[in-house]
């Protein structure tokens, strides 16, 4: 993320009016997160529906230094990650609107090329913020016991 004078000012007045309320214990690590979703969404009060699991935080980041691969669902996400991890860790990232099949059983392109990538990748990384039903679709394969992925981030369709 590139700082500027208003990114830092914003940043700032979050986190006046988060210490105002009674914000949820978060490690810095999650309270990073916490405000750059707030930073990206407008909304001050947003953060308090955030959730972490307990090990979401070791495990994303020992994914990634691993280079898992990352599977997104819809192209926004792809672009905005790849730029991040092509400079870092360089994760190969997957599009679910990209798989070479057609869908099946009436899903969304994107839920089934979601499907397959994660049938594929099963330990995989997961973002989610475009389409709600490729959530749902992964909720269905870990019930299933067919993936056991290393971090599901998932957020409203239009989020990103």
């Amino acid at each position: 993320m590139e700082w500027t004078v208003s990114t830092a000012q914003s940043l700032a007045e979050i986190d006046r009016e988060i210490s105002l309320k009674d914000p949820a214990n978060f490690s810095p690590a999650e309270y990073e997160i916490v405000r750059r979703v707030v930073l990206a969404t407008a909304d001050l009060d947003y953060w308090h529906l955030l959730r972490f699991s307990a090990q979401a935080m070791p495990a994303g980041a020992a994914a990634l230094v691993a280079r898992t691969p990352v599977v997104v669902d819809g192209p926004m996400l792809q672009a905005g990650l790849s730029a991040v991890l092509e400079n870092t860790f360089g994760n190969p990232i997957y599009c679910s609107l990209e798989i070479p099949t057609r869908s099946r059983n009436g899903e969304s392109q994107a839920a089934w090329g979601m499907r397959a990538f994660a049938e594929r990748y099963p330990q995989g990384l997961f973002v989610v913020g475009q389409e709600a039903s490729v959530l749902t679709v992964l909720m269905e394969l870990l019930e299933a016991e067919k993936i056991a992925p290393t971090l599901v981030i998932g957020a409203p369709a239009g989020i990103v």
